[in-house]
């Protein structure tokens, strides 16, 4: 649970100057979360492509011939495809694991529905893939981990969704076999991304891990701090007019609609806070953007923490060396994924820039 350091739950838009000083000068020991909301900005109208289709993964149109195949896994013994594409077959291949029957139906989907990219959303993927992480999204059912999962994609980052994941003994497996098989897929991806950054010559892509929603966040520990934890949240009226109109398309999820209880909790661990009531283009741009400013940040303070204990061979107070504090958490994650801090605020400091220019030119 990631509870080691005080936050602040802090607005930044896409245009905020993300000066330095923002960035860099809270307290050692403490990261602000991040709360990302582009939707009420205009230039969704530039990204957003409207008039589409819900993306579900229970929509057998898009995956009208799913193809089962063995694949021996510790955490499942399936892979899924659709036979009746060739194309989606490049996307999320370049790891090694089982497509589940949701991702085949998913990235089918969104290929299919997603004729052109916006150039601004590919730039926000571009800067992310460049640092090579992991992230989790957390949220409600129906809030829209999946679709932004599958677009982040789409766009060239590696998924998982550890809602596809099925146990060694079937669908009926008791709950506590469904968490084990879900804890060894999160477990197995992050040492695929680890092991995939160490090729020197293979291009770094950053991992998007849709996490479950009803599962306290915790039951992932140790393995959940060293990913950044994104929490997408939406009005309960929104949310609730999603459920309405995935009925209208599916009849039935076999999802419980539980809004309070694991939200409220996955949102005061969340790293990142992005408001999911724009289109999903909008909110992945918004998942990038935070996730960046938020390790920016994070290895920031990372780094004073070091610089104290080397000066004074001490660890300062407000350095926490519990798990969850961020400082902690981001030595973990810099060493888990070779990523030198250096690099970290070069991506960020290329996010502002091209921000900076973006915004000029509207």
């Amino acid at each position: 649970m990631w509870t080691g350091a005080p936050k602040v739950h802090t607005a930044v838009t896409p245009w905020a100057s993300l000066t330095d000083t923002q960035q860099s000068r809270a307290p050692q020991g403490m990261v602000k979360a991040v709360h990302m909301n582009s939707g009420a900005d205009s230039f969704s109208e530039q990204v957003c492509q409207h008039g589409l289709t819900p993306v579900y993964y229970a929509n057998s149109d898009a995956c009208r011939d799913l193809v089962q195949l063995p694949c021996a896994m510790k955490y499942t013994p399936w892979a899924f495809g659709c036979s009746n594409t060739s194309h989606v077959a490049l996307l999320n291949n370049d790891w090694e694991h089982c497509p589940g029957r949701h991702e085949a139906s998913l990235l089918r989907q969104i290929a299919l529905q997603h004729a052109s990219k916006s150039a601004l959303v590919q730039l926000a993927v571009d800067l992310m893939n460049r640092l090579g992480m992991a992230l989790g999204v957390s949220g409600n059912p129906g809030v829209g981990k999946s679709t932004v999962s599958a677009l982040a994609a789409y766009y060239g980052m590696r998924m998982l969704d550890l809602e596809d994941v099925i146990p060694p003994l079937g669908s009926s497996a008791t709950t506590r076999l469904k968490l084990d098989a879900r804890r060894a897929a999160l477990n197995w991806a992050t040492e695929q991304q680890a092991s995939t950054n160490e090729q020197i010559n293979s291009p770094r892509r950053s991992m998007i891990i849709g996490l479950t929603g009803q599962t306290d966040l915790t039951a992932f520990k140790p393995i959940v701090h060293e990913i950044v934890h994104v929490h997408l949240q939406a009005r309960q009226s929104v949310a609730a007019e999603r459920w309405r109109t995935r009925f209208q398309v599916v009849n039935d999820t076999g999802q419980s609609r539980s809004w309070a209880s694991h939200d409220k909790k996955a949102s005061d661990m969340a790293d990142v806070i992005v408001t999911s009531e724009a289109c999903p283009e909008i909110t992945l741009f918004d998942v990038c953007v935070g996730a960046i400013y938020w390790l920016a940040a994070a290895a920031n303070t990372s780094q004073q923490c070091t610089r104290h204990q080397q000066q004074h061979n001490t660890p300062d107070a407000s350095c926490a060396a519990s798990p969850s504090d961020p400082g902690h958490r981001m030595s973990r994650m810099m060493r888990r994924f070779s990523v030198p801090p250096e690099k970290v605020h070069a991506v960020y400091s290329d996010l502002k820039q091209s921000l900076r220019v973006f915004h000029q030119a509207r």
